[in-house]
């Protein structure tokens, strides 16, 4: 699995973004997307998915 990261300022604050790639299936991305969202949030982040999963793992995980 691939992990991204990359840092950037607008509006003068510092934003990042964290992609989680990988182009085989069931390795764990939305699972771990969504622990590493909900660890952020905890710590006082705010924190934006976005799911381009066609199955939308990610969001049922949000919305159960």
């Amino acid at each position: 699995m691939t992990v991204m990261k990359t840092q950037f300022q607008r509006h003068g604050k510092n934003m990042k973004i964290i992609a989680f790639i990988n182009q085989k299936g069931g390795v764990g991305k939305s699972t771990l997307t969504l622990h590493t969202a909900s660890y952020l949030v905890k710590k006082g982040h705010k924190v934006l998915t976005i799911d381009l999963d066609s199955q939308g793992n990610l969001t049922q995980g949000h919305y159960p």
